[in-house]
């Protein structure tokens, strides 16, 4: 993948977070202490995502997105991640290439 040209705006550091394991966990069982669930469809069957975040995990992004340009990296599937990080940051603020 090419990211497009930094930019002004852009920090000028660049870190890479990986998705699963380091920044949440995610499971397709019923788990408690989720802090929330999505929708995702795998392979036409659709599927309930239970999440728990690190903890300080929106404090933490908000801290380094201003310090750095972040990009996430998983070896998840795309539809399930894109669909994770709309629900982390909403406004693309924080993950500007996905």
């Amino acid at each position: 993948m090419l990211l497009p040209k930094q930019t002004r705006s852009c920090p000028p550091i660049t870190l890479v977070l990986d998705l699963d394991e380091t920044l949440v966990h995610s499971s397709l069982e019923p788990c408690e202490d989720v802090d929330f669930t999505f929708t995702v469809n795998f392979n036409s069957e659709e599927h309930i995502v239970y999440v728990r975040c690190r903890p300080h995990l929106k404090d933490f992004l908000e801290r380094v997105s201003g310090l750095f340009e972040i990009i996430i990296f998983t070896a998840s599937q795309s539809i399930y991640a894109e669909q994770l990080l709309n629900v982390l940051d909403p406004k693309r603020k924080i993950f500007r290439h996905r």
